[in-house]
């Protein structure tokens, strides 16, 4: 049985108190205590005790709720234009792209930030204004920082890296032409082309291990080239891929035998087509064949 993955959890316990103590002893984002608040904390938990209780029960089943159903308005939409933005040539003889779940995970965080700015206004007008200053006054000193402060921090940071990170797999494509391979990966930019003369070696992966210590039968093909880079359809090659002049869609709620078959069949035919052109032989990798 292989070995679960507990970097990600590692990460996460050492990050998160690491991002408490450096948002407590920075002065932008630190909770200062005034006398005045001083002589009025005991007095406010005690007049907000039940409403406390109450906004930190519903707030979050509430934010929860409209985040899953923002995400499911925009999926669909986001998905088109994701989809839209980068389109085959009429020469490509195979064109792939991303087209994974992650291209949801912006919209995911998209959808948080909005939910919980309905979430506040609405406590704004049931409550009030003066309520909601004070109940965050009540939360800040409790954490030793200005969650207003913290979370346009936090919102700003995520639309940048996640609106890269959006542009970035848009732009993450394998073109074959008839004379040439044309590649854009993940986390480059510009495109960078081979013709088919420099293809050195054909390997169509059957299955390979996971960092994580799993092993994933997921077909894709790796092309070696001469100058030593290696051109992987692992990333692009997931839900959708265009060939011969039309697209073929692969079910989402198809089986993963299913999915591996199909991959597997694009595969063969797009190192067959490669390796009639570049004369090179197609090897298999397949280091643990599925029972």
């Amino acid at each position: 049985m292989a070995e679960k993955n507990i970097f990600p959890s590692i990460a996460v316990a050492i990050c998160v108190p690491i991002a408490f103590a450096l948002f407590r002893r920075n002065s932008w984002f630190r909770f200062v205590t005034t006398p005045e608040f001083i002589a009025t904390r005991e007095s406010l938990i005690e007049k907000y005790r039940r409403t406390e209780k109450i906004v930190n029960l519903v707030s979050p089943a509430a934010a929860f709720g409209l985040t899953g159903l923002i995400l499911y308005l925009t999926a669909h939409p986001l998905m088109k234009l994701f989809n839209s933005a980068v389109q085959p040539d009429p020469d490509d003889l195979f064109f792939a792209r991303y087209t994974g779940p992650a291209v949801l995970m912006p919209a995911l965080f998209w959808a948080m930030l909005l939910s919980f700015v309905i979430v506040l206004s609405l406590c704004y007008v049931v409550l009030g204004r003066r309520v909601v200053r004070d109940l965050m006054l009540l939360s800040d000193s409790r954490l030793g920082f200005q969650t207003g402060r913290v979370l346009s921090f936090l919102a700003l940071s995520i639309l940048i890296i996640t609106g890269m990170g959006t542009w970035m797999m848009v732009d993450c494509w394998i073109r074959l032409k008839p004379d040439r391979i044309e590649v854009n990966r993940f986390l480059t930019l510009g495109t960078r082309s081979w013709p088919l003369s420099d293809v050195q070696r054909l390997v169509a992966v059957h299955s390979f291990k996971a960092p994580s210590g799993n092993v994933i039968y997921r077909p894709s093909a790796k092309i070696v080239m001469k100058d030593g880079t290696v051109i992987s359809t692992e990333q692009v090659l997931h839900l959708a891929y265009f060939r011969r002049g039309e697209y073929d869609r692969m079910p989402v709620f198809e089986s993963e035998r299913q999915l591996s078959a199909r991959r597997a069949e694009i595969v063969l035919e797009m190192l067959e087509t490669i390796s009639e052109s570049a004369d090179v032989a197609i090897e298999i990798e397949d280091p643990y064949p599925a029972e």
